[in-house]
């Protein structure tokens, strides 16, 4: 047997094979590479395009819920509007300021960052009562029995201060919108209601879940 022609043979075979199936194993798997890179290029635009999206849908709410309270702080004259919302929503250990609008033409300090992550066992009968009632009214400070909201009102240089319960289409409670008076008491509280009363319900109407982080000390 002609073993040199053989294995001339059989050298000569496998060049021939590895010029022909190796291109299209090659070929193939750069075709698989493209597919594939074009299947995470369309889930990368995809996510990027629900981002921009989301934000943009969240920028328009935030500036709708910025201007309900910018107006409603002008027809009562109020020196300060905000919102206090409880967080996170699975098992709401805390409320913070989500939302807060000043009077710029008056001396009213900003107070969301000093009203963050404060513990629901904290602000128990505060909560109780929120949680369960629409309105908390308080035209002097002298008419607050809870220490806890008196002492934080105080701190404030609050006269008047009003609270109106917010709830979500299912009934739970989701907010506060909050009305304080530093400089001068409202003359007509029954006005001032009627004009809450109304922005309450479009505030809950449009408010997102509240998902601040917690800052490390």
């Amino acid at each position: 047997m002609d073993w040199q022609g053989i294995a001339a043979f059989v050298g000569a075979l496998g060049v021939i094979i590895t010029a022909i199936v190796l291109p299209i194993i090659n070929s193939r798997l750069k075709q698989k590479e493209l597919e594939q890179e074009k299947r995470f290029k369309k889930i990368e635009d995809e996510d990027k395009r629900k981002f921009e999206v989301e934000r943009n849908r969240l920028s328009n709410t935030y500036s709708k819920l910025y201007g309900y309270m910018w107006e409603l702080m002008f027809e009562i004259n109020a020196d300060r509007v905000f919102v206090i919302q409880p967080h996170p929503l699975s098992d709401r250990q805390y409320i913070s300021v989500s939302l807060e609008v000043l009077h710029q033409k008056r001396d009213v300090s900003a107070q969301k960052d000093n009203f963050q992550f404060q513990k629901m066992s904290d602000w128990a009968g505060f909560i109780a009562r929120i949680s369960n009632e629409d309105w908390m009214i308080y035209k002097d400070l002298d008419e607050i029995k809870d220490n806890k909201v008196y002492l934080e009102a105080y701190r404030r240089g609050v006269k008047t201060l009003v609270f109106r319960r917010m709830l979500d289409e299912q009934g739970i409670w989701e907010g506060i919108l909050c009305v304080e008076y530093t400089h001068s008491r409202p003359d007509n509280l029954d006005y001032v209601k009627g004009k809450i009363a109304k922005k309450s319900i479009l505030v809950a109407d449009i408010l997102p879940e509240y998902k601040p982080v917690k800052k490390e000390l």
